[in-house]
């Protein structure tokens, strides 16, 4: 494996000036997925936009977040495109699942995210986190990393 292939690109998204129309909107999501979200999602804690004759909401603060998943997670409706697109990958699983079936897979995966749990598996991440450095740190200057193809 070279130097070329062992990491990610850095990320640059573009944030269109204006709504982007449905076929803008479905090319965005297609090519990058996050320039298809509208650019207020990089600065409220709630966004509401209407996009193919739907209305999505997007919840970016982690109070909110916690809100939806948590507190109230059978008031809400994962959505169409969410369900679409992934239920053929996922199957009925955590991130498709809705209402109590949803709240059994949450209850029964909760333990593994226990902070004593977690806690268990700091060494082997910090481990990996580390060797990642130094392998990065070892690639001399103007080598760009790029995924391999």
């Amino acid at each position: 494996m070279t130097a070329s292939s062992q990491a990610l690109p850095p990320v640059r998204i573009e944030l269109p000036e204006q709504p982007l129309t449905d076929v803008r909107w479905l090319r965005a999501l297609v090519a990058k997925p996050m320039e298809a979200w509208p650019a207020a999602v990089y600065k409220e804690p709630l966004v509401v936009s209407r996009i193919m004759g739907r209305q999505i909401t997007y919840v970016m603060s982690p109070d909110l977040i916690r809100e939806v998943l948590q507190n109230q997670g059978e008031a809400f409706e994962k959505g169409e495109f969410a369900r679409r697109g992934l239920k053929p990958v996922l199957g009925d699983a955590i991130l498709t699942a809705e209402g109590s079936h949803w709240r059994w897979q949450r209850r029964a995966a909760a333990p593994a995210f226990r902070p004593e749990h977690l806690s268990e598996l700091l060494p082997s991440m910090l481990t990996a986190a580390q060797r990642r450095h130094f392998a990065w740190r070892s690639i001399p200057d103007g080598i760009e990393l790029r995924l391999p193809s």
